[in-house]
């Protein structure tokens, strides 16, 4: 129920928020998951947000990152900042680099399509074979662990050789008879020397046994061993499931049921803890959640706990990484970064949910328990289902990738159909890069203008020049508020929240220009977290007090709402609300009479 404040407007009571419309009080909810009916009642999530199927969610554009709603980029698209840069399952996937999200050093791009991590070391976490490429080519993707696999060599029998035997014929020497001399009278009697038969010589066969050799037959146990947790999926399953009873209700999530005036009410109760003036209950500060099981505020995935050791995370299947707790390699961060969510491998495509297909791309579905590509979509070479685009330029039936080039340059084979791979685009009957694909000096040229094949092999924009969101268009950077533009992306690249209207950057709406930045415009009566948002925008005179930018005491607002002065020295602001309040005062007083 709403009250006419000293000021003469109506306001909702602490811990309550006006609907859209402005015709009833909801309770005001805190963190993402919360349940509601509105979108004013996920305001707690700051950026932009709605009430999406129930639940205070980010909006299309937007995800969630350290306790607020924040601008989302993909792969090849225009960014300010890293925190940017999401692909919806994985934080630590992409950079923004020189205006583009850039995947990582320590991922690999896979197919123009997604950011993947490489393995580091024989029994890194992997889902795919080419996720274990970075430590050689005989390395594996088994049991969701990169095994040294080296290639088996088939059984070698070496056929037995029979030397034929080999008979020498006998040799027969004529008699030799020598003619008597006259020369004496000695007579010589003829000498007859009699044939000589040499006797055939046989040469016994001679047979090599067979030699063959075994295939490689290296145990795998010492490796597998280690990996008991992957192998079993239902022990998986009970994790998740006693994470995501914690969304089930509120009070499971952010807030602790525990009353409060201060945040000293909070913090001996419960570290990392504060009180949340608008509904007066302590509440997890931004960036992390409360555990019922606990007691505890534990960091959500990615915000910087000052962790030294896995050990130190709070939630299942996340590790400890520069300070702070990410998901485990290859494993995805479920919306609101409270959760690891296990994904499918190439040897198990067991699932009961979606998600855990999302190593196949965004295209696929969970049937029967098996991951599998969508009715309009195959599974190509890179392991991801792509939807199908027939181009009707060139020849159908193909069987390879080769059948296509020859006619279409740069064009795969998919499904029996020539197609441009992902994120290129067909262009004078040749498939070319799209910003943020692969590139060379030969064939797959980065035409765009003011973008370049990068040292990395990535088409990208050149220095000040910023991506389009279909990624084939390159726009110059507005040097600031009041430049010229032609798109909002011109303008958010050098002031956040900014756009383009009528062809020159300004601060969108309900935003103020102050010294060049976009600050959010509070009005009294506004929520706010400190005095400064407060003061931004309004006088000096304004308070944040309860959660709520508002005047003293002593004082009220003036009539444009932006300052407070002493009530003794101004003519009370009446509005709509004030108004009303007046007449019901006065209609009340005559009835009385």
């Amino acid at each position: 129920m709403a009250y006419c404040d000293e000021n003469f407007i109506c306001q909702c009571p602490p811990g309550q928020v006006y609907n859209i419309d402005g015709t009833d009080c909801l309770d005001l909810v805190v963190g993402h998951g919360a349940p509601c009916i509105d979108d004013n009642q996920c305001s707690w999530l700051l950026g932009r947000y709605v009430c999406s199927r129930g639940a205070c969610a980010c909006d299309d554009g937007w995800w969630y990152y350290n306790g607020r709603c924040r601008r989302a980029a993909g792969l090849g698209q225009s960014c300010n900042s890293t925190e940017n840069c999401y692909n919806g399952y994985d934080i630590l996937a992409m950079v923004c680099s020189n205006g583009i999200c850039t995947c990582s050093s320590d991922y690999y791009l896979r197919g123009n399509y997604d950011c993947r991590p490489k393995a580091q070391e024989a029994g890194d976490y992997c889902s795919l074979d080419s996720d274990c490429a970075s430590l050689g080519d005989d390395y594996v993707c088994k049991v969701a662990a990169c095994v040294f696999s080296p290639t088996t060599i088939a059984p070698t029998t070496i056929a037995p050789t029979t030397i034929a035997p080999t008979t020498i014929a006998p040799t027969t020497i004529a008699p030799t008879t020598i003619a008597p001399t006259t020369n004496s009278p000695t007579t010589i009697p003829p000498t007859t020397i009699a044939p000589t038969t040499n006797a055939p010589i046989t040469i016994a066969p001679t047979t090599n046994a067979p030699t063959t050799i075994a295939p490689d037959t290296t145990t795998l146990t010492s490796t597998e061993s280690s990996l008991s947790d992957l192998i079993s999926d239902s022990s998986q399953e009970v994790l998740q499931a006693a994470e995501r009873s914690a969304l089930l209700s509120i009070t499971e999530r952010a807030t602790t049921n525990i009353s409060c005036v201060d945040t000293s009410d909070c913090t001996n109760v419960t570290e990392n803890s504060v009180c949340y003036y608008p509904i007066s209950t302590c509440v997890c500060k931004r960036g992390y959640y409360y555990n019922s099981g606990s007691g505890l505020c534990i960091p959500e995935i990615g915000v910087y706990s000052g962790c030294t050791s896995d050990t130190d995370c709070g939630i299942s299947t996340s590790r400890c990484l520069n300070g702070s707790c990410y998901c485990r390699k290859t494993y995805f961060t479920l919306p609101g970064n409270f959760a690891c969510q296990k994904p499918m491998a190439i040897d198990n495509l067991w699932c009961n949910n979606v998600e855990r297909c999302y190593v196949m791309g965004t295209s696929v579905s969970c049937r029967n328990n098996q991951c599998s590509c969508t009715s309009n979509a195959v599974l190509d070479e890179d392991y991801i289902c792509r939807v199908t685009v027939n181009i009707t330029e060139t020849p159908t039936g193909c069987s390879s990738d080769w059948d296509c080039r020859s006619e279409l340059q740069n064009s795969v084979c998919s499904n029996g159909e020539c197609v441009c791979p992902s994120n290129y685009r067909l262009e004078n009957s040749v498939c070319l890069p799209n910003l943020g694909a692969t590139c060379d000096g030969a064939s797959a040229l980065c035409t765009i203008n003011h973008a370049s094949c990068t040292s990395a092999n990535l088409c990208q924009c050149d220095t000040n020049y910023i991506a389009s969101e279909n990624a084939t268009t390159c726009y110059q950077v507005a040097e600031g508020l009041g430049a010229n533009c032609q798109k909002d992306l011109q303008c958010l690249a050098s002031v956040n929240d900014s756009v383009c209207l009528n062809d020159v950057c300004t601060c969108a709406d309900n935003y103020k220009d102050i010294e060049g930045n976009c600050f959010l415009m509070k009005a009294i009566g506004d929520r706010c977290s400190n005095v400064l948002e407060c003061r931004v925008t309004l006088g000096e005179n304004v308070y944040c007090r309860k959660g709520i930018c508002q005047c003293p005491a002593n004082m009220i607002r003036t009539d444009d709402g932006l300052d407070c002065i002493n009530s003794g020295t101004a003519k009370p602001h009446f509005s709509f609300y004030s108004t009303t309040a007046v007449i019901l005062l006065t209609f009340s007083v005559l009835w009385v009479q």
